[in-house]
């Protein structure tokens, strides 16, 4: 992996979303360095948009402390 590559993986987990490679998208979500700028990005971002019904989404989020929408708030 080259140097940048932990500040990059949102991008290219885009690209790879785009061409309906979900499984390299969430290995390259997985290797991202998060930032609120990039969160707000993965919560709404169309180019993620074929990843949003895949059950590794959710369980990304909830790695990260985003809860979903619609989520109970006890």
């Amino acid at each position: 992996m080259y140097p940048g590559a932990h500040d990059e993986g949102l991008r290219i987990a885009s690209l790879h979303a785009l061409f309906g490679e979900k499984d390299s998208a969430f290995v390259w979500l997985g290797r991202q360095r998060w930032t609120m700028a990039r969160l707000s990005y993965l919560r709404a971002s169309p180019w993620l948009d074929s990843l949003r019904s895949d059950p590794r989404l959710p369980e990304l989020l909830e790695r990260l402390g985003i809860r979903r929408r619609g989520a109970n708030q006890n």
